[in-house]
């Protein structure tokens, strides 16, 4: 058998970055990118759920409350020892490594890095303060959605067709998740727009959206 990738970052597709500044932030998507867009793109960011994971529909209003938050001037904080520990089990996961078992390979990858020990989605993502900015919340995310491309890259690499991956409903329930808590911060955060602060995406145009790298 063909050894998969180490890990996620090593995955041979071309990949988006999306950055907020002046947070430095990164998301990462597997798109061909030629052009980047300021603030109003931030539909971009829709599209790309739209056609990669169309069934999650509490993204648009994860979009709108995370630009809420980019957009207000703060000193972003640490995150939470668990948080970062959970991203780090995330995009350190080994698609090769031999103490995998089945039900954590292939249409079930993403089982361990989401769900092993006390690191769950509900445990560690307690409240915004928890994850304390957006630069964090898009690593997640970010993470997220490679662990889902890696689901699919396996799969294709075995010959296995399938339409249902675990990962996708992580990434359901992180979208939920992320969606509630900063859906509460922005309520109880008055909110001030600065246009030093802007969501810059490298991406296709929406045009182009229709075929991905």
């Amino acid at each position: 058998m063909q050894n998969m990738p180490q890990t996620l970052q090593e995955i041979p597709i071309n990949i988006v970055f999306i950055s907020v500044s002046p947070l430095c932030a990164f998301i990462s998507f597997f798109y061909n990118f030629t052009t980047t867009y300021t603030f109003p793109a931030v539909t971009n960011l829709n599209d790309i759920f739209l056609q990669e994971f169309p069934s999650m529909k509490a993204t648009p209003l994860l979009i709108n409350h995370i630009t809420k938050i980019a957009t207000t001037k703060k000193n972003p904080r640490e995150p939470s020892s668990e948080v970062t520990m959970f991203i780090s089990r995330i995009e350190g996961a080994n698609p090769n490594s031999p103490e995998l078992i089945e039900d954590d390979t292939n249409a079930g990858w993403g089982h361990h890095q989401f769900t092993a020990g006390s690191l769950t989605i509900s445990t560690v993502l307690v409240s915004w303060d928890a994850i304390s900015s957006v630069s964090t919340a898009c690593k997640l995310i970010s993470a997220t959605i490679k662990t889902c491309q890696v689901a699919r890259y396996m799969c294709n690499k075995q010959g296995i067709n399938l339409e249902l991956y675990m990962s996708n409903a992580y990434l359901d329930r992180i979208v939920d998740k992320l969606t509630d808590l900063t859906a509460k911060h922005s309520s109880e955060t008055r909110v001030t727009a600065h246009p030093e602060v802007c969501l810059n995406i490298c991406s296709k145009p929406p045009a182009q959206h229709n075929n991905p790298g």
